[in-house]
């Protein structure tokens, strides 16, 4: 009797999958293209709509706001037929190198504060999204985090000192 039950609960667990995997696969195969009512002028305003959203972005949003901002006007000029690599990478490196002057930025205030693992963080952003763009500085990254290293033996002397 139990056997029955497991075979027709998994009966209807595999024709469940099934015909979730089928909705799934016709919704990204029609997702996949470009709509065929959308006419070429609709799709280069898309396009301009996105950069002005994206150039935007990167003056005033943050990181993640503007990569997205980035990667949608990607694919929008893609679609329009007017997307350039060099025009993509010009704003890539723009986003970065924002980024990179916020980051040093934090990273100086957190020291400031005493906030050492936030700073351990903040470093280790700059030393990835540096790297990205090829402008990491090693001795830039290595004084930072000798500077942090100092900041928290200072405060380990300092709270040795209060328990006296």
């Amino acid at each position: 009797m139990q056997r029955e039950h497991d075979k027709e609960g998994m009966i209807w667990a595999v024709i469940l999958f099934l015909l979730t995997a089928h909705l799934i696969f016709v919704k990204t195969e029609a997702m996949a293209e470009v709509m065929p009512w959308q006419s070429e002028t609709e799709r280069l305003e898309r396009a301009e709509d996105s950069l002005k959203r994206l150039v935007k972005a990167i003056k005033k949003d943050g990181f993640a706001s503007a990569m997205c901002a980035l990667n949608i006007w990607r694919s929008n000029a893609q679609d329009a037929g007017i997307f350039q690599q060099a025009q993509y990478e010009s704003f890539k490196r723009q986003i970065y190198q924002r980024s990179i002057k916020r980051t040093l930025y934090w990273i100086v205030l957190c020291v400031e504060e005493s906030w050492l693992r936030e700073a351990t963080f903040w470093l280790n952003v700059y030393r990835a999204r540096a790297s990205t763009i090829n402008v990491f500085d090693q001795a830039k990254y290595d004084r930072l985090d000798k500077k942090i290293k100092k900041k928290r033996k200072y405060l380990k002397e300092r709270a040795k000192r209060k328990k006296k």
